[in-house]
């Protein structure tokens, strides 16, 4: 299993896989939901796509 090591600051602040991390809702969870958000289409998209 894959192991991810988060750094802050240069200090070791969070370890752990991708699961054990985002159940930590620590740097990494949130970090991970920033750049997972800017792929979501915003509303004024998706109306462009149905007309």
């Amino acid at each position: 299993m894959n192991r991810i090591i988060v750094l802050e600051s240069g200090q070791k602040v969070e370890y752990g896989s991708h699961a054990e991390l985002m159940q930590q809702k620590g740097v990494y969870a949130r970090l991970y939901n920033m750049q997972a958000d800017s792929y979501e289409p915003q509303s004024s998209q998706l109306h462009k796509k149905d007309a």
